[in-house]
């Protein structure tokens, strides 16, 4: 059923007699860590993206069950490791009883080291990726509503961060990046900078930071299901996940992902006169209240998303959108310093 659709690309199988036991590699290491390992009845091997940076993802299968038991993650390289030991880290942090139940996180079931590198064993969740939904036609506003509701309840209670530790953290370290990598011109970066010390005391909430319809399912009770947590930092800023998947969820929706009309699409996020802008709006206004955000502070913080997300692009991501993220980020510039 996934060929048609293209979720399946060439799929390679490896398989042993009945009642055999794997005797090495993965798969032994897998049963080795497995409950009830005798009666593993299949694995399928994952390795989607291009990047040596990406997981070997491995859905575990007992009992002839259908849905995977649980998903295994290995790094294929050892700089993949320490991504991957943060991501357990953060889905520890989040899961009872360290925090109230939130829907939609996956639960880390085991660790182990496997060829000197770890390995995590995570619940397997189910849904249709949002991307796919938003590319079929559905409805933006109904999915960018679900990410609002997920992001605000993943905020909690948030303690507030003064600006001089979340500046000295996250912003001071993104400006040198950029300037040293060419991705912006100081004129920019020096307008960048006064919009940002704009801000204050901000509400310091837990951030995912690679938030976006590709990264995100959406469960058979309509409830949003959160990938990937290799990048999420606990003590991240607000707003910035927000923007990040309201801007991807309109790129999908109008065709515009991965083209040149992508800075045209996020121009239009910028009124309400379209139901992209729209949504957009009433999204941010929504998260604004529920963590007591001033509505001044929602232009300096998309001018910060952008910051923020060039900077990790060129540390830790494999997308090579940071110059896409500098087109957007003088947009923002150039909007809140109109006003």
């Amino acid at each position: 059923r996934g060929a048609p659709s293209g979720l399946l690309g060439p799929v390679s199988v490896i398989a042993r007699r009945p009642g055999g036991r794997p005797t090495g590699g993965l798969p032994a290491a897998i049963a080795a860590a497995t409950p009830g390992a005798a009666q593993q009845s299949g694995l399928m091997l994952l390795t989607g993206g291009a990047s040596n940076l990406n997981k070997l993802v491995v859905l575990v299968f007992h009992g002839g069950h259908r849905r995977p038991d649980f998903v295994v993650k290995v790094p294929r390289v050892d700089r993949a490791a320490a991504a991957l030991a943060r991501e357990a880290e953060q889905l520890r942090a989040l899961a009872p009883p360290a925090r109230e139940p939130l829907h939609g996180v996956p639960a880390v079931v085991f660790e182990r080291r496997w060829a000197g590198r770890p390995l995590v064993a995570e619940s397997a969740l189910s849904g249709t990726s949002v991307a796919q939904l938003l590319q079929r036609g559905a409805p933006l506003a109904p999915l960018v509503e679900l990410a609002t509701d997920f992001l605000i309840d993943l905020a909690g209670r948030p303690e507030p961060l003064e600006r001089r530790a979340w500046w000295a953290e996250h912003v001071e370290p993104a400006f040198g990046v950029l300037a040293r990598e060419r991705i912006a011109d100081e004129a920019l970066l020096e307008r960048t900078r006064t919009i940002v010390a704009s801000l204050g005391t901000l509400p310091g909430v837990v951030e995912h930071r690679d938030f976006t319809p590709w990264n995100t399912l959406v469960d058979d009770d309509r409830r949003l299901v959160v990938l990937d947590w290799e990048t999420s930092h606990p003590r991240g800023l607000p707003a910035i996940d927000l923007v990040y998947f309201l801007a991807h969820a309109a790129f999908f929706a109008a065709g515009t992902m991965d083209s040149p009309a992508e800075q045209r699409s996020y121009a239009e996020l910028a009124g309400e006169e379209t139901a992209s802008g729209a949504a957009f709006a009433a999204c941010e206004r929504r998260y604004a209240a529920a963590l007591g955000l001033a509505p001044a502070d929602l232009g300096p913080l998309r001018v910060l998303t952008w910051l923020l997300q060039a900077r990790l692009d060129l540390t830790e991501g494999v997308g090579g959108r940071a110059h896409v993220f500098a087109g957007f980020l003088r947009q923002e510039v150039d909007r809140v310093g109109s006003r």
